[in-house]
């Protein structure tokens, strides 16, 4: 009786070691998906940061030229009115010289 308890339980205990293990390499499937998945998420997130970023510096880079060339033409202007503003005063000065 002893030997054949001692065979059962040495099956028993076999045929559990070999769910044990299918449900082990199952595991590891699992997780290496998980990893695998996780690098390419990481990658992407990587890769469309960086697309953000060049997205961004084109947009700063299109309004610092933008904003440029409204400074210049405020500029333009500026000086555009203190020529005017400097010839309208003159001319009345002129005419005083002139009537005296």
């Amino acid at each position: 009786m002893g030997k054949v308890f001692h065979n059962l339980k040495k099956k028993l205990s076999n045929g559990l070691e070999e769910q044990l293990n299918k449900v082990l390499v199952k595991l590891n499937l699992i997780s290496e998906y998980v990893i695998k998945m996780g690098r390419v998420f990481y990658n992407l997130k990587k890769n469309l940061s960086n697309g953000l970023e060049e997205l961004q510096n084109k947009v700063l880079l299109k309004l610092n030229v933008t904003l440029k060339v409204d400074m210049q033409q405020d500029e333009a202007l500026l000086n555009r009115m203190k020529k005017l503003s400097n010839g309208s005063e003159s001319r009345p000065n002129r005419a005083m010289q002139i009537r005296k």
